[in-house]
């Protein structure tokens, strides 16, 4: 063996294509193409389970005295293209069944990643992009995670000590805008809901922390510019043991400290609080 000992068992080399005149081509050019297969009975109605057009046996297996470090059942190698857009892999879903699935990923693993995107470029775009502008009473994306015990159903991390001065930057960043074409309409930008139960358990519907800065600020609420603006609005408390509309806990300082403060409050109005 060698360092770069190498065996293919299979190898196509498509020729050069040497096209002719200036007219655009609109249709797909295809090195190699696989026809799907057309599977039919002599009596109805014979069910099949599954079929497939191409099936691969899975990654390379390991013999004897061997050890593998990386197995891949398939791998596309990069390649260098001038062309506008250019795909390692593209895939259109199928049409006409009951469900339709552009891609399926099947997994009984307890451990590591099942999906990896690894992206070690210095990237200005977006690593992971997701359009889904027709979806209209559907849902652009659904996470279910119905076993958790002490686990975390999303988790977003980030280490990075190379925030920009003077600048911001977030790790989770939501968005919405537009006029509504439709009156008496509500629209949040994030909604929470815990009903879990159980003895002695204790539900909490969104806990923020904030250490470490010059200034830290555990919620922050910009200014609102609508005709009716609440920074902070509390629906009735009905628990049977106790209630409390804002709980502020132990303050303690150096400096000046204040449980609750608020900047000065103008008004046309009749009443102000």
């Amino acid at each position: 063996s060698s360092s770069t000992a190498e065996y293919t068992t299979l190898t196509t080399t498509p020729p050069t294509i040497t096209l002719t005149g200036t007219t655009q081509v609109t249709s797909q050019m295809d090195s190699i193409l696989f026809n799907r297969p057309t599977i039919a009975g002599d009596t109805a109605t014979l069910t099949v389970d599954k079929a497939a057009t191409l099936t691969l046996a899975g990654p390379p297996a390991e013999g004897s005295n061997v050890s593998l470090t990386d197995a891949y059942g398939i791998k596309i190698n990069t390649a260098a293209t001038t062309a506008t857009n250019a795909y390692s892999l593209y895939i259109d879903a199928p049409t006409g069944a009951t469900n339709n699935y552009i891609a399926s990923f099947n997994s009984a693993n307890t451990s590591g990643t099942d999906i990896a995107i690894i992206n070690t470029g210095v990237m200005t775009g977006t690593v992971l992009g997701l359009t889904a502008d027709s979806v209209t009473i559907g849902k652009a994306m659904d996470l279910s995670a119905d076993g958790l015990t002490t686990g975390t159903g999303l988790n977003l991390t980030s280490t990075s000590t190379a925030g920009g001065e003077s600048g911001t930057s977030y790790l989770l960043n939501l968005s919405r805008s537009g006029t509504n074409s439709n009156a008496s309409h509500t629209a949040y930008g994030i909604s929470s809901s815990v009903t879990d139960t159980g003895t002695t358990s204790t539900n909490v519907g969104g806990l923020f922390t904030a250490t470490g800065a010059t200034t830290n600020y555990g919620l922050q609420v910009a200014a609102l510019t609508g005709a009716t603006s609440y920074g902070l609005d509390i629906g009735n408390l009905s628990g049977a043991t106790a209630n409390y509309g804002v709980n502020i806990g132990a303050i303690s300082g150096t400096g000046t400290v204040a449980g609750l403060t608020t900047g000065a409050i103008s008004s046309t109005g009749a009443t102000a609080y």
